[in-house]
């Protein structure tokens, strides 16, 4: 039953996520974005309380120590403002879900695996790619999105508020679903690993098509590239925080650095 729980949560992420990123983008109907995406993660924090209550051997799954502290951290503390009026009663909730998954981490931590310092080591030093990422952003004559383009306030500023939002919003999730719980299920089903991490950066590159109308090298060429470098990372380490870190360095930095050495 509570495999079957889990099971159901996952395609549910995974199905939101495809109407977020194929459907809304491409059908002219008003819809409040930053709703969908609260929703989202709302259902990812539900689906990982699930797993991680479900599953004894959350190591299969490449969930480490430092991933559940950042889940935890960011989920209860909460000071992104996105402007929707129901703001509070996600926050609320996604409070209580924390205090649940802090009560698990807690119960479990001793057969959560930690993240040792050379494997911390490799993921601060991949975030250096951020920079020849960025050299081949420009190249592309792509512009930045409009809502990175201001830097009166600041590059370090913007950084900050744009790491904040990745980690709220975007990368422990894709990371953790994807790379975490999507893996470790189609291991189970009985896929190589490397028929795994193959599949894991297919399903992971397609669910960014989203990007392809307005800039489409990117979905083409820089998604495939960054994703080959986080599912390499998770590959090799066997930590879902290998991945997280510099997927948040380089969704909050990219056209940051784009805009500040090269344009």
């Amino acid at each position: 039953m509570k495999k079957f729980i889990t099971l159901a949560l996952l395609f549910s992420e995974i199905g939101f996520a495809v109407i977020l990123n194929y459907v809304l983008p491409f059908v002219h109907i008003n819809y409040d974005y930053y709703l969908c995406v609260y929703i989202s993660v709302l259902i990812s924090y539900l689906c990982i309380v699930v797993w991680v209550w479900a599953e004894d051997n959350l190591e299969e799954f490449h969930i480490d120590r430092l991933s559940m502290v950042i889940l935890i951290i960011f989920g209860l503390v909460r000071i992104d403002n996105v402007g929707i009026p129901s703001q509070i009663y996600f926050k609320i909730i996604i409070f209580i879900l924390s205090i649940v998954l802090l009560i698990l981490f807690l119960k479990k931590y001793r057969r959560i695996p930690g993240i040792g310092p050379r494997w911390i080591a490799v993921s601060l030093l991949s975030c250096l790619l951020v920079i020849p990422l960025a050299f081949i952003y420009h190249l592309l004559k792509i512009t930045p999105p409009a809502n990175f383009m201001s830097l009166k306030q600041g590059f370090f500023w913007n950084a900050s508020r744009n790491i904040l939002f990745d980690l709220y919003f975007v990368a422990p999730f894709e990371e953790i679903i994807y790379r975490g719980f999507l893996w470790g299920q189609l291991r189970r089903w009985g896929l190589t690993e490397k028929k795994t991490f193959w599949v894991t950066m297919i399903v992971f590159w397609l669910i960014h098509i989203w990007e392809y109308p307005s800039t489409p090298y990117v979905f083409l060429i820089l998604v495939p590239l960054t994703t080959l470098v986080f599912g390499a990372l998770v590959y090799y380490s066997k930590r879902i925080s290998t991945s997280i870190i510099p997927h948040t360095i380089y969704n909050a930095l990219l056209v940051l650095i784009v805009q500040l050495f090269i344009h």
